[in-house]
């Protein structure tokens, strides 16, 4: 029975379901949108001119850096989001986690010459374990049970790969 409370054209059947199926889309349709994770305060960005692993370098902008930090987020969705088989799957319970602690997490951009390309090494690690990271690029874990990860941005194709970690707890 529906209550006398209940304003007159709520009470038939069909415009309950019919609102319902609203309802649900618009909830289906806001978190479609809202950004999966909060983004990695400025505080805790470093743009670094030091060389890479050897590699010429050059320095990315800052627009740049906003860029890949959206495509890393993109990736980290689409890696969950992709059906469980090869590589994927394996990494799927360290992007779960990545994404659950995304706060805790520093981020170096370098931008590195390969071949023809420039392409922006993003390095992420925990923050309160290194305390020169805005000078020196950070390597691994020290003696933690942390989760240190990497990926690299084309800024020419707006897309990431060679996502790959370090976590010593497995």
């Amino acid at each position: 029975m529906i209550s006398s409370n209940f304003p007159s054209f709520l009470k038939s059947s069909k415009v309950r379901l019919v609102a319902l199926l609203l309802c649900v889309t618009f909830n289906g349709l806001v978190a479609q949108t809202a950004p999966s994770s909060e983004p990695i305060p400025k505080s805790r960005q470093v743009i670094l001119s030091s060389s890479v692993y050897n590699r010429p370098t050059w320095t990315p902008s800052e627009e740049q850096t906003d860029l890949a930090l959206v495509a890393i987020y993109e990736y980290l969705d689409a890696s969950l989001e992709e059906p469980m088989a090869s590589v994927r799957f394996s990494n799927a319970m360290k992007v779960k986690y990545i994404k659950e602690h995304m706060d805790e997490f520093a981020v170096q951009f370098q931008g590195v010459g390969y071949g023809d390309r420039r392409v922006i090494w993003c390095n992420f690690f925990p923050v309160e374990e290194h305390p020169d990271w805005k000078v020196d690029t950070v390597h691994g874990p020290r003696e933690s049970e942390a989760l240190y990860w990497n990926i690299v941005f084309n800024p020419d194709e707006n897309a990431c790969r060679e996502f790959s970690y370090t976590w010593v707890k497995l």
